[in-house]
């Protein structure tokens, strides 16, 4: 399976607070993927329909369309899309997330766990490379 450099990938990062928003794009670019960080789980969604996306790394906690109910509509229209929760309330998350959700990460956490967790979502929904070999 062979696959693409980091800079192909496209990440959508959705988290309300500002800061944690940014520390997260500016991570995930440092790893050399894409980013295009939205701030509420409303504006993931228009997002996500007029571009794509390789995976979507969202917030639980967020006021309006939260964590879960952005991860159903994913699963809904993109059953394959990887999605990613932050959460520092893993706590409250009952086992039907585990439907809609590919990985949970706990606030807070290291860069590179960060970072593994994107890569080994991606290298998992990754399609096998179906060019000939030399």
């Amino acid at each position: 399976m062979k696959l693409r450099e980091n800079n192909s990938y496209s990440v959508l990062v959705v988290d309300d607070e500002p800061s944690v928003r940014e520390a997260l794009q500016m991570i995930l670019q440092f790893f050399k993927y894409n980013v295009v960080a939205v701030a509420s789980g409303e504006e993931a969604i228009k997002t996500l329909e007029k571009n794509h996306f390789d995976i979507v790394i969202t917030d639980y906690a967020m006021p309006g369309v939260n964590g879960k109910e952005l991860s159903i509509y994913v699963k809904k229209h993109w059953p394959k899309r990887p999605v990613l929760m932050i959460t520092a309330h893993a706590g409250m998350l009952d086992h039907s997330i585990n439907k809609t959700v590919d990985a949970i990460l706990t606030k807070p956490f290291m860069a590179d766990t960060l970072g593994n967790a994107v890569a080994k979502l991606l290298h998992d929904s990754c399609p096998p490379d179906s060019s000939p070999k030399a």
